[in-house]
């Protein structure tokens, strides 16, 4: 369920976001920092801070983490230094961590993330270099055990501004740092492995008061994680101040089975850290020649590329987004993209394909891009469906089959040979003749009938495209322009869906509805004509020569003649504009009439229905025009 605001409490976060560093030794020894080694097998004096060892900073630690900064928009001081972090805890045998306090080595940068309210500007407080500390292992039998293994392995923390308001916002601003350090090659950024890690600093507040008292929940290495840590704590917070609890700063854990955090330890202050400078490391001094070499180095960053694909591929933002949100899948792309001219189908076809066959955050594609490639020429050429490509993509997922083979062997193979599905077409029109007939009276949803008919004769391999453009030929053609028959001659009309439009275009000032007595008239017109006015009068039983001039005023009668009886009176009838606002082709399209009451008296709506005579009421029979008794 997605996050909403609980009575008007809005959330204030801060994200720390711990990255291991991809160097091939720790940062102040020579120890390896290979992941997964047996416990307590890559670490040395240096590591366990035993008396009369000095650590010696590895200058690569240094070089990534200006890297990081450089990506993310820092200032990169030119002096900087190294502290001690005094606190006691069982993974931390030299009950000191050397980091960094008041003189971090990068400051002051930003990242641009897509919320859904837009683009939103994160900004990074500082970015500082720092050792990890080892793991401690809970075993049932054995108790608490300690791996020192990760003592001494090279990070950077990325502390961000409390600028994000939602948990969206947090995990899009991890999406997007994660990926950034990809691009860099600074880290492989393994949430699995803990390369990357972040803690959650949280409070509430409501708007216009002061920020409440914040809580931080460590060591979150998932993105689902991050999201529901930070939707219960926020829950849990509301519901505190709501029952007038106070709630204190302390260090929360996650407990990911159960959906809820606890209370681990209250929350040090910077004071009770007791950090002075390491006196065992010299300060780190860059010039401006170092850092504008190592900038140098950046290579095109996420940003850079989603605008490249917008700009080259014709690429909407959310794709192109989607695209580089890792430097292993932009560059999957890129690869794919060098095999085919569809370059927007591949690209559909990753993010809704390739994307929900991928097995975590990290998980590679075992489909070759030479064959996804071939996948998106197929589709684009049309010569398999959409979904056809959908089964071809899994079916080839871990499989090394040319996908051509493949569809021509499994008989997959898109039909749009115009002359076949013709036929098709017009066997689905000869055998459901009630279904054309609703569909050129406008209801759309029997033309999709209709089209199902033809697909079933296909087999399900019509190209639908094509056939949909055979069905409105040989059904109907709905288009803006038609070309009407009017009894013995044709007229160019536009179709009604776009009268609004046209007669707003054309200041077309819209005729003023008939009356009730003026469709009368026109009723008995229509089915008798030509006839009379005395005949028209003695079917209704009153005077209708006001209506009648109506009528011819507006052009829907007209006279034909006189009938060669004493007296010579004028015939009456239809015209071709009565024809063409009622809809019809020919009188032959009138509706049957109903028979006639006692009275005689006939309705006709304006499309042209004839109504029950039974069903009208005395008062809708009994209104009199103006100009008649």
């Amino acid at each position: 369920m997605a996050w909403k605001m609980m009575d008007g409490y809005e959330m204030v976060i801060g994200l720390e976001v711990h990255v291991e560093l991809k160097t091939k030794t720790k940062i102040f020894c020579a120890c390896p920092t290979t992941f997964g080694a047996a416990p307590n097998t890559q670490c040395c004096p240096v590591c366990m801070g035993f008396p009369g060892t000095l650590p010696v900073l590895n200058r690569q630690v240094v070089h990534y983490a200006v890297l990081a900064g450089l990506a993310t928009g820092c200032t990169i001081a030119r002096y900087s230094k190294q502290d001690r972090k005094n606190y006691f805890y069982p993974d931390l045998p030299k009950a000191y961590q050397i980091s960094q306090y008041d003189l971090p080595l990068c400051v002051g940068g930003h990242l641009m993330v897509e919320t859904e309210a837009g683009e939103k500007r994160i900004g990074i407080t500082r970015i500082h270099i720092e050792e990890d500390a080892g793991k401690l292992v809970h075993d049932p039998e054995k108790g608490t055990l300690i791996d020192c293994n990760r003592c001494g392995v090279p990070l950077i923390e990325i502390v961000s501004e409390p600028d994000i308001r939602t948990p969206q916002e947090a995990v899009a601003y991890l999406h997007k740092l994660k990926a950034v350090i990809e691009y860099t090659g600074v880290s492989d950024c393994r949430m699995q492995e803990g390369s990357l890690r972040c803690d959650v600093n949280l409070s509430i507040h409501k708007k216009d008061e002061p920020f409440g008292t914040r809580t931080e929940m460590k060591n979150l290495n998932s993105f689902t994680s991050v999201q529901r840590a930070i939707e219960e704590e926020y829950r849990r917070q509301v519901e505190a101040v709501k029952k007038g609890e106070v709630i204190v700063q302390e260090t929360r854990r996650f407990d990911q089975t159960t959906g809820k955090t606890s209370s681990m330890r209250r929350k040090e202050n910077a004071n009770d850290y007791r950090y002075f400078p390491d006196p065992d490391l010299a300060p780190i001094v860059l010039s401006d020649e170092v850092i504008a070499g190592w900038r140098k180095e950046l290579p095109q960053l996420p940003d850079v590329r989603k605008a490249a694909y917008m700009a080259d591929y014709g690429l909407t933002a959310y794709a192109a987004e989607q695209l580089v949100s890792s430097k292993y899948l932009a560059d999957y792309f890129e690869t794919a993209a060098q095999s085919t001219a569809a370059v927007k189908m591949l690209a559909n076809l990753m993010i809704s394909e390739v994307f929900r066959l991928l097995d975590g955050e990290d998980a590679k594609i075992p489909l070759n891009p030479a064959s996804l490639a071939k996948i998106a020429d197929m589709t684009e050429q049309s010569l398999i469906s959409v979904g056809t490509a959908k089964k071809t993509i899994d079916a080839l997922w871990n499989t090394p089959e040319d996908p051509e083979e493949y569809v021509t062997r499994m008989g997959l193979m898109q039909i749009s040979d115009e002359a076949v599905l013709a036929e098709y077409v017009r066997k689905a029109i000869d055998t459901h003749p009630e279904m054309v007939a609703g569909y050129r009276k406008g209801k759309l949803t029997l033309k999709n009938a209709l089209m199902g008919v033809a697909m079933g004769l296909s087999g399900g391999k019509a190209n639908p495209v094509v056939l949909q453009k055979l069905m409105d030929y040989y059904a109907f053609e709905r288009r803006g322009i038609r070309l009407v028959r009017m009894e013995d001659s044709y007229q160019l009309c536009s179709s009604p869906d776009y009268a609004d439009v046209i007669r707003k275009a054309f200041e077309i000032r819209k005729t003023a509805k008939l009356s009730q007595p003026a469709l009368e008239v026109l009723t008995i017109i229509a089915y008798y004509q030509p006839t009379t006015r005395a005949y028209i009068d003695q079917v209704r039983g009153v005077d209708s020569s006001y209506t009648v001039g109506l009528l011819l005023e507006r052009g829907l009668i007209e006279e034909c003649g006189r009938l060669q009886v004493p007296g010579r009176p004028r015939l009456y009838r239809t015209t071709k504009k009565f024809l063409r606002d009622f809809h019809l082709g020919s009188l032959e399209e009138l509706p049957e009439m109903p028979g006639l009451e006692a009275d005689g008296q006939l309705r006709m709506t304006e499309d042209g229905t004839i109504l029950d005579p039974s069903a009208m009421t005395e008062k809708e029979g009994s209104i009199p025009e103006n100009g008649e008794h």
